[in-house]
This record gives structure tokens, sequence and C-alpha cells, in this order.
């Protein structure tokens, strides 16, 4: 497994995509790192809804407007798949996935791991998470 895993556990679109960020950089930056969603992010993710929190829905145009004038990608899905071009593994929690009904919902990216995660994150030496 990874040395490094990053963790996210939120639904937004912001949370989602900063996770990607950070896994991608910290593989840039010479880390075996994976990625691991869980909780609502895995409930967007099945779904395939992504919306900004309350706070980001309030300057979302101007805050969309300027990552794309900054270069970040546009879509949950197209950060999915630099995630996975970059040789980062994705992963949820099999339970979670059976349990909430997202079994073959999820985008191909993402390997549920049966029953949960917990090997994951106890073999990896840092776990980061928190978006």
């Amino acid at each position: 497994m990874a040395e490094t895993v990053v963790v996210g556990t939120h639904g937004d679109y912001t949370s989602i995509a900063v996770n990607c960020y950070v896994a991608i950089n910290l593989k840039k930056l010479g880390q075996d790192v994976a990625l691991v969603f869980d909780s609502d992010a895995l409930e967007a993710l099945g779904e395939g809804k992504f919306e900004p929190t309350p706070l980001d829905a309030k300057i979302w145009p101007a805050f969309m407007a300027a990552a794309k004038q900054m270069g970040f990608p546009e879509g949950v899905p197209t950060w999915l798949k630099l995630v996975k071009g970059a040789g980062i593994h994705i992963y949820t929690c099999g339970g979670q996935v059976d349990m909430r009904g997202l079994k073959g919902k999820l985008p191909p990216e993402i390997e549920p791991i049966y029953p949960d995660v917990v090997q994951i994150l106890a073999e990896a030496k840092k776990v980061i998470g928190g978006w």
C-alpha cells in the first residue's frame, strides 16, 4: 500500500478537488501516495453530484472562473482521471459502498476495498485529511 494516504470525507466539489490536487502534488514531490474517499465524498462520487458548500456558493461563478484562469481542471471526473493518470490509487471502503447502495455506481477510477480501508490506513506512515 502507500506510505502517504490522503483521506477525503466531505462531498462538496472543492473538498474533492482539493484532495485530488494534494495527492497529485505529493506524488510530484516523490511521495508514495494513495487517495481514499469515504462518507459524504463517497456518496457524491456515487451520485455524480458535486455541489459547492453554502459559503462557496456565494462566490461560485467567480471562484470557478479564477480556477480556470489558473489552469485548474474543470469537473471532478477530470480530477479523478488526473489522479489515476499520475499512478495514484483511489480507494474507498467497500462496506460503505454496499451500505449506501453505490455498488456499480462509482467512477471506474475508484477501487472499493472490502471490508474496509483500515489496513491501508494502518500501513500508511502518514495520513492527511481534513479538506
